[in-house]
């Protein structure tokens, strides 16, 4: 962690599942405002582990983040899949799966299905 880096970026960018929103509202529930860096709060420098041990006890608290998202997504996909609505077909075909157009424009899922990813 950089002493010159802002607090919302380092929230922002240290946990998968936490947004630009959500960067925001966590760091005003820990009294930081968007723009602030690691150096200033109320006059005292404020080091890096303090910081770290704050911000994971209140996202692991509150958020569903990294492995537990990212099973939470996969068990969701199958759900769709499992009860054979359009969305899990799509899914199981490898096609895109939001509305797009598939005669013309889904080169990257057809890539993708064919490399097995």
């Amino acid at each position: 962690m950089g002493s010159n880096k802002s607090i919302y970026l380092y929230i922002k960018n240290s946990y998968y599942g936490i947004g630009a929103s959500s960067a925001v509202r966590i760091s005003s529930r820990l009294g930081f405002q968007k723009n602030m860096r690691f150096e200033k709060r109320n006059g005292q420098v404020l080091l890096g582990q303090d910081l770290k041990y704050l911000v994971d006890s209140l996202v692991v608290k509150d958020y569903c983040t990294s492995e537990n998202l990212k099973n939470k997504v996969k068990s969701d996909i199958k759900l769709l899949i499992d009860i054979k609505s359009y969305r899990g077909m799509f899914h199981s075909l490898s096609k895109p799966v939001r509305g797009q157009r598939t005669k013309t424009n889904s080169q990257t899922r057809r890539l993708h299905k064919n490399r097995g990813y």
